[in-house]
């Protein structure tokens, strides 16, 4: 093989390796994003929590999952400045351990909007069993 094919070969993996971190960081903050909302929507229901059901094991729900919205939005900051940098500066191969962490990623972003939907279940049904006052 010639310098010239050597070069475009390493050219043509070098944009495909940066075009998969490119993806993988959207998507990465598309879940920030998701969990922004969530922190938000969790504020409202620990009012609605706290005025109308008065449930203490609800309570400490909400705050879990808040605690573990907050954690991993930290954990999340930190993979996107690790992926960033990676865009920018690495030369390590996008492969199938790479893959496997990001995919890993997802899982602790649908691990809690699992939670979180099941926090929101509950609340609707305490919600639908109130009695309306006379």
């Amino acid at each position: 093989m010639s310098l010239h094919t050597d070069t475009v070969i390493n050219n043509t993996l070098e944009a495909k390796r940066r075009l998969l971190l490119q993806k993988d960081l959207f998507e990465l903050l598309h879940w920030m994003d998701e969990m922004e909302h969530l922190h938000a929507e969790l504020a409202k229901l620990t009012i609605i929590e706290r005025q109308l059901i008065q449930k203490n094991s609800l309570a400490l729900n909400i705050q879990s999952v808040r605690r573990k919205n907050t954690l991993l939005m930290g954990a999340f900051c930190k993979y996107e400045q690790h992926i960033k940098t990676e865009i920018d500066y690495g030369k390590t191969d996008y492969d199938m351990k790479r893959s496997k962490e990001h995919e890993k990623q997802r899982d602790h972003f649908r691990e809690l909007l699992k939670e979180h939907r099941l926090l929101k279940s509950e609340l609707f049904d305490r919600l639908s069993q109130l009695q309306k006052k006379p």
